[in-house]
C-alpha cells in the first residue's frame, strides 16, 4: 500500500500543478488562439457573406453568424488590446499601480468569461435548433387498413 502512493504521489502531484498553472494561465490564451482560429475559418468559409450562404433563411443564417460567432470572437480578439489601453490610461490618470495590475488580471481573464457568455448564449438556442430540425422533417402517414369483420 505505501509503495503504491510512493509511486503515484509525483505524478499526481506533477498532474495537479501543471492543471493550475494551465487554469491559471495557459487557458486564456488557449481560448484567445481559438478564437483566432475560429475567424480565420470564418473568413474562409464565407460565414459572413450573404452570396455564399444557402438554405431556407440565409438572412437568419447570416444574422446568428454575425451574433452568435463573429461578435463573440471579435470581441476575445480585441479584449486584451483594448483593455491593455484601459490599464495604461487609468495609470496615466493617476490611478494607483495595484488598480493597473488588478485591471491586466482581469482583463487577461476576459477571455473565459466572453467564452462562457458565448456558450451560454448556444445552449440557449438549443430549442429553438430542435424546433427547427422538428419542422423540417417531413409528415409522418401511416396506411391503415382497416377491414370490418362480423363477429357473432
Amino acid at each position: 500500500m505505501i509503495e503504491k502512493i510512493k509511486q503515484n504521489i509525483l505524478p499526481a502531484l506533477i498532474h495537479v500543478g501543471y492543471s493550475i498553472l494551465y487554469l491559471l494561465v495557459i487557458l486564456p490564451f488557449d481560448m484567445w488562439v481559438k478564437a483566432i482560429e475560429r475567424l480565420a475559418a470564418q473568413k474562409e468559409n464565407g460565414a459572413l457573406s450573404l452570396s455564399k450562404i444557402g438554405g431556407p433563411w440565409p438572412y437568419l443564417t447570416f444574422l446568428k453568424n454575425l451574433f452568435f460567432e463573429f461578435l463573440f470572437d471579435f470581441f476575445i480578439l480585441i479584449c486584451w488590446a483594448v483593455g491593455l489601453v484601459d490599464a495604461i490610461s487609468d495609470l496615466i490618470d493617476g490611478i494607483p499601480a495595484k488598480y493597473f495590475l488588478l485591471d491586466l488580471v482581469m482583463v487577461y481573464y476576459l477571455p473565459i468569461w466572453i467564452t462562457l457568455f458565448r456558450d451560454l448564449c448556444q445552449f440557449g438556442l438549443l430549442p429553438l435548433r430542435k424546433l427547427i430540425s422538428w419542422l423540417r422533417k417531413p409528415a409522418q402517414y401511416m396506411d391503415l387498413k382497416v377491414e370490418k369483420k362480423d363477429i357473432s
